[in-house]
């Protein structure tokens, strides 16, 4: 089985790199561990089994983590174009 709560820990940890404060990056967040609920309840509402369901809740936690990459990329281009607007 999957460890829920270490998974969880790892993806906060990872998400810690990112600007917290940043509304968007808050809510990446959040809207993350709602998925990965959401996925796991789905799990076991078609009957799966533990690991299964624990699976679908991986999948859920993991299912947008590129896009805070991309949101950091948005932030430093904005940044930028900022800066070269103000000169």
């Amino acid at each position: 089985m999957y460890n829920r709560k270490a998974a969880g820990e790892i993806f906060r940890r990872y998400a810690e790199q990112y600007d917290m404060q940043n509304t968007l990056i808050r809510h990446k967040v959040e809207h993350t561990f709602r998925v990965a609920e959401l996925c796991g309840r789905y799990a076991e509402a078609l009957a799966m089994a533990g690991e299964d369901t624990d699976l679908a809740w991986l999948i859920g936690l993991m299912h947008d983590i590129g896009r805070f990459a991309l949101a950091r990329g948005r932030q430093k281009a904005c940044s930028r174009s900022r800066t070269r607007t103000a000169e």
